[in-house]
C-alpha cells in the first residue's frame, strides 16, 4: 500500500505543499504567501493547509515540515531566526500536531534538500556527501553514512559562516556568504555601479558579463574563485564522495566547468593535491524540500518518535 505524506515547505516568501508518496512522487501541489507577522498566524495557516488537503480523496499518514532555520527535529524547537524571526524558540511541530491530531515531523530546509537528493536524486548512489546551496547566502547540509549530521548546535552545513578573508590592518572579516553567493554577486556589483540591488539579479549580472561589461566580468570571476575556495576547504575538512551544488545559479550549463577551472588554479598553487572534489548539480530544484521532508517523516522519524496528541 502506498504511503502518502503531506509535505509543507515554509519559505520566506511562499509556503509550498504537496502530497508525496513513498517513491518521491508529488501530487496535490499548491502554494500561498508566507505569513510574516507572528507565530499564531503561521500555525493557523499550516492548519488550514492540512484541512484543505484533507478534503481531497487521497489519504495521508502525517505532515512533514521543511523549516527555514536550524531546528531540533525531536522537539520541533527552532533555534535560529532564519528568514522568519518570530519562529525563534517556538515549535510549529507541536502546535500543528495538537491542532490537527496527526503525526508531524520537521527538518531544516537545507537538510531536506540533501535528503531528497540522497533518496531519489543525484546522491542516491553515495553514502557520504555534502550539499551546498548558493542563494542570497550560502547554506547546505552534511550527509554521513546516508544520515544528516546536525552538529552540537544544529548548525552543521551552514557553510556560509566560514571565514574566507581576514584583513590584518583593520581586523575586518569576510565570510563565504559575503564573498561568493548569488546575493554577494549582486550586492558587490550594485555597489560598484552605484545602483540599487533591486535593479540586479544573478541572471542580469551574467547577461551583463556576456555583453562585455568589465565590472560584471570581474565580479563573476571573483565569485567563482570564492566558490572554488569554499569547495576545496569542504573537501579537505570532510572529504565526501560527492559535493552537490544547488540554487538557481547552479543550473547554468557552464557552472561546474567554471568552478573546476578555478580549482585547477588552486591545485597548481598548492602542488596538485590528491583530494579532488566530485562535483554535480542537484537533480531536484523547487520541489527538493517537499521530497526531503517526506523522506524524513517516512524513513526516519516514523520509526523513532512518540507523537504529540
Amino acid at each position: 500500500m502506498i504511503m502518502n505524506i503531506l509535505a509543507i515547505d515554509i519559505g520566506g516568501t511562499f509556503i509550498k505543499y504537496g502530497l508525496v508518496d513513498d517513491q518521491g512522487n508529488i501530487t496535490e501541489k499548491g502554494k500561498m504567501s508566507t505569513p510574516k507577522t507572528n507565530f499564531e498566524d503561521m500555525a493557523e495557516t499550516l492548519k488550514g493547509i492540512v484541512l484543505k488537503v484533507r478534503e481531497t480523496d487521497t489519504a495521508f499518514e502525517g505532515v512533514a515540515l521543511s523549516i527555514p532555520a536550524p531546528v531540533d527535529v525531536h522537539t520541533g524547537i527552532i533555534h535560529g531566526e532564519g528568514s522568519l524571526p518570530f519562529l525563534l524558540n517556538r515549535s510549529l511541530k507541536t502546535a500543528l500536531s495538537k491542532s490537527v491530531k496527526l503525526p508531524v515531523s520537521c527538518e531544516n530546509d537545507g537538510n531536506c534538500a540533501a535528503l531528497a537528493e540522497m533518496w531519489v536524486g543525484a546522491g542516491k548512489n553515495y553514502r557520504d556527501m555534502v550539499l551546498i546551496v548558493c542563494g542570497t547566502g550560502i547554506g547546505g547540509a552534511i550527509v554521513k553514512d546516508r544520515k544528516i549530521h546536525h552538529g552540537k548546535h544544529l548548525y552543521a552545513g551552514e557553510f556560509g559562516y566560514g571565514i574566507h578573508q581576514y584583513q590584518y590592518n583593520d581586523g575586518k572579516i569576510k565570510i563565504w556568504s559575503d564573498l561568493a553567493s548569488t546575493g554577494s554577486l549582486v550586492r558587490n556589483l550594485a555597489k560598484k555601479l552605484e545602483i540599487s540591488e533591486s535593479d540586479l539579479s544573478g541572471e542580469i549580472v551574467f547577461n551583463m558579463a556576456s555583453a562585455g561589461n568589465a565590472l560584471a566580468i570581474e565580479e563573476i570571476d571573483r565569485f567563482f574563485m570564492g566558490m572554488a575556495i569554499g569547495i576545496h576547504n569542504i573537501q579537505y575538512y570532510y572529504d565526501p564522495e560527492l559535493i552537490l551544488l544547488g540554487g538557481a545559479i547552479c543550473t547554468r550549463t557552464d557552472f561546474i566547468e567554471k568552478i573546476e577551472a578555478k580549482l585547477t588554479l588552486i591545485y597548481e598553487s598548492l602542488g596538485n593535491p590528491k583530494a579532488v572534489p566530485n562535483l554535480s548539480v542537484c537533480q531536484f530544484e523547487n520541489d527538493a524540500n517537499l521530497v526531503g521532508a517526506a523522506y524524513h517523516f517516512s524513513h526516519i522519524v516514523v520509526f523513532s518518535t512518540t507523537w504529540v496528541d
